[in-house]
């Protein structure tokens, strides 16, 4: 697959050629022509070489159709920008496309250029990647009560209707269309979480029968299996149960004290810090053969130190962690809306203190910055450009969309496909999934034309939303991931590493 992309300087061409790159995971090499063509120098040898020799990659040129032509090459798909109808030069490079017979895309915007773009490469079977992230829920309901939690403060009110926990047929069902869909996909690797409500809510013979049922489906498939949980259920009966299920145990703890934890109560309006810390402590101590303690998911309180939040979960012993911003968008924030500007100097003090410890351990958000800074194949859900791949399954067996989605708009995060009726990659291939990726790359002209796009992504979706013009927004978070990724820059080049 070869495709061209062209217009006159400033169209947004580089633009548009690095969004594709990234959605499509990087299966098409990226050429960019000025790269080749020099101020002084006609020489188009190297490019001719590269153009010629390779049969799948996206190149990017003010004269890209000329080009072609010149080397006797023709693109499967062009792709032209120009917002003035009386630009000859675009005019006559649009003609040449025209007379190649390939499929020619054309617009004004490199936003209407970017949805043709990715209808017509999804028609090829490039777009998206399979699903391979699985958030499972095997409880609806929550013994915390936390007062910014999307799942019971927003707009979703299907845990009361919901089965209390997942059915044994359910969990065997999900397992083999997990098996069946590695199957399809040469054996791709998987990840499933098992999530809530609170997962260890279910007594631990209980959980431990769900778990294997889909571990069983699975047996021979490359997936792996983790638990996310308050911490306060833990205790060592059941470590010795997801231990031998060969679980990861991750644990939401949001700070170093009770006060940066004060949103996370019981329904009684009792604290829990207490209780998810000895959770954690009892899971330090553990000693684990199969499974392991992958640390700490703190969201992140902007009244409290960065620093100090740092230096207290390395106290606790821990090897990785992660900060999160709280999940909330222009319009809503359950519990009520974050600083963002505060927010961003919380990050940057945890970094900073990060950098400077002798021994850091993995902290995901700021490694996954530093990748996404210099130019790595990577992403996450909520960072970066490529496709969402994650898939929710609820404890009724019904797929679902991104999770957070529940504090967008009623029903957001809702298919009508189950485990029992549809398969992943039918469920991925759906209207509803594909309307996901949509939202996903309908970025604001704010984001279109911002240095740091290509790392942060836009931000997170749904912290993207509003009413108005649904996820067609920056982050809510925008200025503290803005702080952030530049404060990371200066800190890279200090270092004599340069962005690319």
């Amino acid at each position: 697959m070869r495709v061209c992309i062209y217009g006159p300087s400033g169209a947004g061409k580089t633009t548009l050629a690095k969004i594709l790159s990234r959605a499509l995971s990087h299966k098409l090499d990226l050429i960019c022509g000025d790269d080749f063509i020099k101020e002084k120098s006609e020489d188009f040898l190297d490019l001719k070489t590269a153009l010629s020799t390779k049969t799948s990659y996206i190149f990017e040129h003010i004269s890209a159709p000329a080009i072609f032509e010149g080397c006797g090459i023709k693109p499967d798909i062009a792709i032209g920008i120009c917002r003035e109808s009386d630009d000859k030069h675009h005019a006559k490079q649009t003609r040449i496309v025209q007379n190649f017979g390939c499929h020619v895309i054309t617009a004004k915007q490199v936003r209407d250029a970017l949805k043709s773009s990715l209808e017509r490469l999804d028609a090829a079977g490039l777009f998206p990647n399979p699903l391979t992230n699985f958030v499972i829920k095997v409880a609806s309901r929550c013994n915390l009560n936390c007062s910014y939690c999307y799942m019971y403060h927003a707009l979703d009110d299907s845990s009361t209707t919901a089965p209390v926990y997942m059915a044994q047929n359910v969990a065997k069902m999900l397992g083999q269309r997990m098996a069946a869909h590695s199957d399809q996909n040469n054996g791709i690797k998987l990840s499933a979480i098992i999530h809530g409500g609170e997962p260890l809510s279910l007594r631990p013979d209980i959980f431990k029968q769900i778990i294997s049922e889909m571990k069983n489906e699975t047996s021979t498939r490359n997936v792996s299996f983790g638990v996310q949980t308050n911490g306060t259920r833990i205790t060592n009966e059941y470590l010795h149960i997801l231990d031998e299920l060969g679980m990861q145990i991750g644990i939401s703890l949001d700070g170093n004290n009770a006060f940066a934890n004060r949103y996370r109560v019981y329904h009684s309006g009792a604290q829990a810090y207490s209780d998810i810390l000895r959770g954690v402590e009892t899971c330090l101590r553990f000693p684990f053969k199969n499974g392991g303690f992958s640390g700490v998911l703190c969201v992140i309180d902007p009244s409290s130190s960065g620093r100090e939040t740092y230096k207290y979960l390395r106290s606790l012993g821990l090897s990785g962690f992660d900060f999160l911003l709280r999940d909330e968008h222009h319009s809503f924030g359950p519990g009520g809306q974050t600083t963002s500007i505060s927010a961003g100097e919380f990050l940057c003090d945890a970094f900073d203190e990060w950098l400077a410890d002798p021994s850091p351990c993995d902290v995901r958000i700021f490694r996954t910055l530093i990748a996404l800074t210099l130019s790595a194949n990577y992403s996450t859900d909520s960072l970066g450009l490529h496709p969402m791949n994650a898939v929710g399954v609820s404890t009724n067996g019904e797929w679902e969309l991104l999770d957070v989605l529940r504090i967008c708009f009623p029903s957001a995060w809702k298919t009508p496909y189950t485990v029992f009726d549809t398969s992943i990659s039918e469920a991925g291939s759906s209207p509803e999934f594909r309307r996901l990726l949509n939202w996903q790359y309908d970025l604001s002209d704010t984001c279109l034309t911002c240095k740091q796009l290509f790392t942060c992504g836009g931000g997170y979706l749904p912290h993207r939303y509003n009413q108005e013009n649904m996820f067609r927004n920056p982050s809510s978070h925008c200025d503290a991931l803005f702080k952030l990724i530049n404060h990371i820059e200066a800190c890279l080049m200090k270092e004599g590493i340069n962005k690319n």
